[in-house]
């Protein structure tokens, strides 16, 4: 999540899919991370992409809790290309970086964790 925080929106550059989406795409507020599975809860490691809180992420999942007129606008299958296209997208960037890139990005994740959870306390 830390790493697709850092590389941004996936939406940036990627102007067939906001077409499909129907987002007008500037980037703006925040990197957010999207939960782009067919399931209900988040689990660790789940799949998703960085998208930026303004323009995409409330954009592709709706606000908090609803759903998105993409998400009426197209079927199961069309739903799930779309989703899949965005997380491959970080999967493809993810894969790209060598063990010593991952290892540093899994460990400013389990700090950022770390700090959220004693924050909460």
């Amino acid at each position: 999540m830390a790493f697709c925080h850092h590389r941004g929106c996936e939406l940036r550059g990627d102007a067939e899919l906001q077409r499909v989406l129907g987002i007008r795409h500037d980037c703006e507020g925040p990197i957010e991370f999207a939960h782009l599975h067919d399931r209900r809860r988040y689990a660790p490691g789940d799949i998703g992409a960085g998208l930026c809180r303004d323009a995409a992420h409330q954009g592709v999942d709706g606000k908090i809790g609803g759903k998105a007129v993409w998400y009426a606008a197209h079927d199961y299958s069309g739903q799930h290309t779309i989703r899949m296209r965005l997380a491959n997208r970080a999967r493809m960037a993810w894969d790209a970086l060598t063990p010593a890139e991952r290892e540093r990005w899994e460990e400013v994740g389990r700090a950022r964790l770390s700090s959220l959870r004693a924050s909460r306390r």
